[in-house]
């Protein structure tokens, strides 16, 4: 899943995708310092089964295991992946405060 995020520094705390036009992942960077698009990817995500059992692959061969996103941006660098837009909005909840504001959002 992914959906758009035009501030840069929130930009560079996630992972961010690029799509083609049938929504394959044309590039997939975890907290880029530069980002090549505007797709931010929360930590939700859907494998196959053929998929999950590469895990280990993955991490002979690099990838990190500090971040979920890792797996996925190095998967989609060996197999078709696509995202999902999620349509509406998004609130990611990290810290009291913005606890507070989603909260707040909620009650009225």
């Amino acid at each position: 899943m992914c959906h758009e995020e035009n501030e840069l520094k929130k930009q560079q705390k996630t992972a961010i995708i690029t799509l083609d036009s049938n929504d394959l992942i044309t590039s997939y960077e975890e907290k880029p310092k530069e980002p090549k698009g505007n797709l931010a990817v929360p930590s939700f995500y859907c494998y196959r089964a053929c998929d999950v059992k590469r895990i280990q692959e993955a991490l002979d061969n690099g990838c990190g295991y500090d971040a979920p996103g890792s797996f996925a941006a190095w998967l989609s660098k060996q197999t078709p992946m696509h995202a999902y837009v999620m349509p509406g909005k998004r609130y990611d909840i990290g810290d009291i405060n913005s606890y507070e504001y989603v909260k707040s959002v909620f009650s009225k």
